[in-house]
């Protein structure tokens, strides 16, 4: 049994629970046995799921992370880019074949959950990533990814992706100062034509979500799901990046030359071809991973097939 994510403890039933044999009284909330004392529950109920198989532990939590399966579907198509990172090490895309390919030097760490080897460290001038040339953006978009800092340098970029120093070029930049004050900005004929600067500050040491969304002429920056700036149009008109193939496009570093190679860890890079709402921005925030969840239900299924099983696990949200 796990209550908020922790085990309280564990038994072996005396006997089978989950013959396959039709039952005809079912209640959520009453106690099937008439004569007790306590035959109606007293809370509210959210969000039950019963799956046909013994999920693992990584699934239970990646189950209790993951706020609604039909919403999250809902996201689905919408990703154009993915690149989760996982042990092995594995940074491909796990849409298109834009695969990350690091340089000399593979760091891997713990990510936010604790799981061993599924966040990517940049350190140094061989440990960041580039990314093979290609049109990723043709419009609205919106990019999320988790990272935590470790030193502010100033002008140290998460995302750079252009066709050469300003020339088209789409940027995240972690720390616009020293103060890890993080911001994007949108190049045309080495011109900054969007920009928005977050006027919080992301905390160093420790995991934040960063969402950069773009709807024509409007950028909004989240940070760990709450909005932190609005872009503002620098020239007449500015708007979505122009859909080019960019040739040069980097994870923590800078196609500037002068610019230092960032100081940070990584995961969960999600880029979407339309513009999410912010309810969606929290959505993308609570979904620990789409490689895990969409182990828990495929993003094809639309009916559940009712199968002979030897297992069972039961999962529902609760308030007393």
């Amino acid at each position: 049994m796990f209550i908020g994510g922790q085990m309280l403890g564990c038994s072996k039933a005396m006997s089978p629970f989950y013959t396959s044999s039709s039952r005809s009284t079912c209640y959520f909330g009453q106690n099937i046995l008439s004569g007790s004392s306590t035959q109606y529950t007293n809370a509210a109920y959210d969000e039950i799921r019963f799956y046909n198989r013994l999920l693992s532990v990584a699934e239970v939590l990646a189950d209790k992370a993951t706020a609604s399966y039909t919403a999250f579907k809902r996201l689905l198509p919408s990703l154009q880019n993915y690149w989760p990172v996982n042990p092995g090490p594995d940074t491909t895309d796990w849409i298109r074949a834009d695969h990350m390919q690091p340089q000399t030097q593979t760091i891997l760490e713990p990510d936010r959950f604790g799981n061993q080897n599924c966040a990517a460290r940049v350190t140094n001038a061989s440990s960041y990533y580039s990314l093979p040339a290609d049109v990723y953006f043709r419009g609205d978009f919106t990019l999320t990814v988790w990272v935590k800092v470790y030193t502010c340098l100033e002008w140290s970029h998460l995302l750079d992706c252009g066709c050469g120093p300003g020339l088209d070029s789409v940027v995240l930049v972690l720390s616009g100062g020293t103060t890890c004050a993080p911001e994007f900005h949108v190049y045309a004929n080495n011109t900054a034509q969007t920009t928005s600067t977050a006027p919080a500050q992301i905390v160093i040491g420790v995991w934040t979500h960063v969402a950069i969304r773009l709807t024509a002429s409007t950028m909004n920056m989240y940070l760990s799901g709450n909005l932190a700036a609005t872009g503002s149009l620098l020239s007449v008109g500015a708007g979505p990046p122009k859909p080019v193939t960019r040739t040069q496009c980097y994870i923590g570093q800078s196609e500037w030359s002068g610019d230092p190679v960032a100081d940070v860890a990584f995961d969960e890079i999600r880029l979407y071809n339309r513009s999410l709402t912010p309810a969606e921005i929290q959505l993308d925030m609570g979904t620990p991973t789409f490689a895990q969840v969409t182990v828990l239900v495929p993003p094809s299924a639309t009916t559940t097939t009712t199968t002979t099983t030897t297992t069972t696990y039961l999962r529902f949200m609760f308030k007393v």
